[in-house]
């Protein structure tokens, strides 16, 4: 498993748009072959309160391990 960032999901409007021309999963859920990858759009607590016309997003993720 590997945690990584987000990517604000555009943090401002009309961005929150056109991030999806750069990311092939810009924030939710894609499932691509065995990967699973859940992106979200960020809490936006820190700075400057810049985040026009999208939304902040805290992921919860469950992982179940089976034995094969």
């Amino acid at each position: 498993m590997q945690l990584c960032g987000h990517t604000h999901d555009g943090q401002i409007f009309p961005g929150n748009l056109t991030v999806k021309l750069f990311w092939e999963n810009p924030c939710g859920y894609l499932k691509k072959g065995n990967l699973n990858s859940i992106v979200t759009s960020g809490v936006g607590v820190w700075g400057p309160a810049m985040r026009v016309g999208t939304d902040s997003e805290i992921c919860t993720i469950t992982v179940h391990f089976s034995n094969y």
